[in-house]
Formats: structure tokens, sequence, C-alpha cells
């Protein structure tokens, strides 16, 4: 009797999902997700495996590792030039429409933006803009000790004269 076949078997030496997204096309994909300000999980859905398979993947792959870091790197740069000129402020240019209809171009300035400007000034120079000051103070501190010059039999026969105090009070 003859053994039955299984249904959609695995075909040996099948290649991965893995190997699809090693084309270079496919990792510029992966790497403007990840510069558009995808999270890990939001790439593993859209390339349709699981988080924890990405991280493998990360792990495995050196080009996907790479691309992933370079898009986190270019978002990381992309905010920080936009937090830099809102801090500074600038020009830019609007279309309107006129009294008459027509539509014109015109300048206006976006106003410096004060928080952008101290997030920056106390993130990129801590050491002259931080809101914490470290203080160092030293002290000294001296006891006086009565007893300092005391021998051992001295203290004992003190102590003994100190027991004997107590207890005769509590009689």
């Amino acid at each position: 009797m003859a053994t039955p076949k299984k249904k959609n078997p695995k075909k040996r030496g099948q290649k991965g999902k893995y190997h699809k997204w090693l084309k270079p096309e496919n990792l510029l994909t992966l790497q403007a997700w990840k510069r558009d300000g995808l999270t890990d999980a939001q790439i593993a859905k859209n390339v349709g495996i699981s988080t924890v398979t990405l991280y493998d993947w990360i792990n495995k792959y050196p080009n996907i590792a790479n691309v992933l870091k370079i898009g986190k790197e270019q978002a990381v740069t992309e905010l920080e030039n936009a937090m830099f000129k809102a801090a500074r402020g600038y020009k830019y240019e609007e279309q309107v429409m006129s009294a008459s209809g027509k539509v014109e171009t015109v300048q206006r300035w976006q106003a410096a933006n004060a928080t952008s400007g101290i997030f920056l000034l106390k993130n990129w120079a801590p050491n002259r803009y931080s809101d914490r000051k470290e203080i160092t103070a030293t002290t000294e501190v001296t006891v006086k000790n009565p007893m300092k010059d005391l021998t051992t039999d001295e203290l004992r026969k003190l102590a003994v004269m100190e027991e004997s105090q107590h207890s005769t009070i509590l009689q």
C-alpha cells in the first residue's frame, strides 16, 4: 500500500521570502519605508512577515540591516533639519486668492519656534544649555569624644557604674 502524498509539500531548495528583499530595488523600498518613519512592525507587515522574522533577517542579512539603519539615519537627519529650520524661522511662499479672484503668490515669514531652539540647544550643547547643574560640595565632620583617651578597663568600670545607677533608680 502506497503512502498518501502530502498536500502542497514545500519543495527542497525553495528560496525563502527574504531572497526577494535582498534585491537592490527592494532594499531601496525597505530603506524608504524606514526613512518615512514606519516602525519595524509596519515594515514587517508590508513585507508579509512577522516582526520576529524581520529581526531574524536583520541579524542574518547585513544588507537588510544596513538599509534599515540608513533609512532611520535619513529620517533623523530630516527631522533635525526641520527642527533647526523651525528654530530659526524661515520664509515660504503661499498661493492666495486676491479680492479680484486672481491667484497670487505671496511670501510669508514663519516666526522662529523657541521650543525647537531650546530643545536643540539642550541636546546639541548640553554642557552650556542643560537645566541640570552638577554641584560638588565637600564637608568635614569632627566628632568630639570625651572618652577617647580612656582605657578599656576604665570604660568597663564606667559601664558598671552606669548600670548600677539605673538598677537603683528602678528599685
